[in-house]
């Protein structure tokens, strides 16, 4: 038998290759949309995330920033009474009161919850005073910032509870937290290298002022 003429080959290979080409075309058109599909999921994919990390940082934020108020909240109706000498059975209550009755600020028994901070420290605890609340811990604060401007050659120390020996200073400020303490510290240190006159805390804030007319805070 003859072998077939070599143009049928040809023809027969033109037909297959045009039929595969046919078939592939279609495919690769899809190929292609899908790979268009893929990166813009991923697109969307990452701007996802990126959204997120951000939201995340908002609710940390919020977080940070409420977890702040929570804290002022908390001690919005304390004080805290510093460097009182320290002397075995002291009653704390009636040393509370023997300030009050110095500075003019009458306070009642019912009305104050006492503590002591810091059992480990060597030097004299502070005594953290609770109010009812944050009219009369205001009240308390102003009388003692009174009673020291009126008194500058006997301000309060440790004679008006009933100490005697040598006079020690006490001090009555805001119960802040122990990172605005830090904050407080760097603060009258970097005022009196400026030359700034006044250093203070009020409702958890810290204001600097150089002279009486102007402020920074």
């Amino acid at each position: 038998m003859s072998e077939p003429p070599k143009f049928f080959e040809w023809g027969c290979c033109e037909q297959i290759r045009s039929s595969i080409s046919a078939e592939w075309t279609p495919i690769k058109k899809e190929m292609s949309e899908l790979k268009a599909s893929i990166t813009f999921i991923n697109e969307q994919y990452e701007s996802i995330i990126m959204k997120l990390s951000s939201v995340a940082v908002e609710m940390k934020e919020i977080h940070d920033e409420n977890a702040s108020l929570r804290k002022y909240a908390n001690r919005e109706n304390n004080i805290e009474i510093q460097c009182v000498p320290e002397k075995n059975n002291e009653n704390i209550i009636s040393i509370v009161k023997n300030i009050s009755n110095t500075i003019d600020c009458d306070i009642k028994d019912e009305n104050i919850f006492v503590a002591k901070l810091n059992p480990k420290t060597t030097r004299p605890r502070s005594i953290v005073v609770q109010f009812n609340s944050p009219r009369v811990r205001d009240t308390f604060l102003a009388s003692s910032i009174k009673f020291n401007k009126t008194s500058p050659t006997n301000r309060l120390n440790s004679s008006h509870i009933g100490l005697t020996g040598e006079k020690t200073l006490i001090f009555v400020v805001e119960h802040i937290s122990t990172s605005n303490k830090a904050l407080h510290s760097a603060a009258r240190s970097a005022a009196k290298e400026r030359g700034y006159k006044f250093v203070w805390v009020r409702n958890g804030r810290i204001y600097i002022m150089r002279e009486t007319d102007t402020s920074e805070h």
